[in-house]
């Protein structure tokens, strides 16, 4: 069975076409956090291999992963509603590599990674996960410093512009935020074909062997994307 933790947020229409691939678990929002991203899956949680990893001050959390059994580590910082306080948990793994911001990223990830045999791969990009979504080896990402990067690590990438991707409060949002992937499929929160770099999106993600999934025929909106959970 897969959980997908997602935003409390997200609207009900696509809440509920999102829930033909698994059980919807929505997330309580943080109220430390920036209001608009509150609630968003990459903001509140980061997985590496099989760990989760959560905030201090998110107590919600200790009873959201005891119920699903699932195994968790509270980080000893807790959020707050400043960069970088609200990216401790903004990373995310590709292959055998983890990619953050190392000064911003909670130490509790960095050793675990380590511990696992990760290879850090640090950024600029505080909000490294929101940035990029991870598709099979390779990953879609708006932020073009990740998007060099990628490239001289060997990790198969594209640049996609955000413009065009909804998130309310902000000018606005990034493609991580705007899908989740659940097994082969990459799950969009609106219809990514509607964005300047939509094609190039889609190209992507079919050469990667994964195929796309729109929950809405509007443009994409950034919810935070999704972290799932097979059990």
């Amino acid at each position: 069975m897969n959980f997908i933790l997602v935003s409390s947020a997200l609207e009900k229409n696509m809440a509920k076409k999102l829930s033909d691939f698994g059980t919807v678990v929505p997330l309580p929002p943080l109220p430390a956090l920036p209001s608009p991203i509150a609630s968003h899956a990459d903001t509140l949680i980061a997985s590496v291999g099989d760990e989760f990893f959560v905030y201090a001050n998110y107590p919600e959390s200790d009873k959201l992963f005891a119920a699903l059994d699932f195994p968790c580590t509270v980080i000893k910082q807790n959020a707050g509603n400043k960069y970088p306080l609200d990216a401790a948990l903004n990373c995310f793994t590709v292959g055998d590599r983890l990619v953050c911001r190392e000064k911003s990223v909670a130490p509790e990830i960095l050793d675990f990674a380590k511990k696992r045999g990760y290879k850090t791969i640090n950024v600029k990009q505080g909000y490294a996960h929101c940035s990029c979504a991870v598709i099979g080896d390779g990953i879609l990402t708006s932020d073009r410093g990740i998007f060099r990067v990628a490239e001289k690590e060997g990790i198969d990438s594209a640049f996609v512009s955000s413009t065009g991707i909804v998130l309310p409060g902000y000018k606005e949002g990034f493609i991580g935020g705007a899908c989740g992937c659940i097994g082969r499929t990459v799950i969009f929160f609106g219809d990514v074909r509607l964005l300047p770099d939509g094609e190039k999106a889609e190209d992507f993600i079919k050469s990667k062997g994964y195929d796309p999934y729109y929950l809405s025929d509007k443009p994409p909106v950034d919810f935070g994307g999704m972290v799932t959970a097979e059990v």
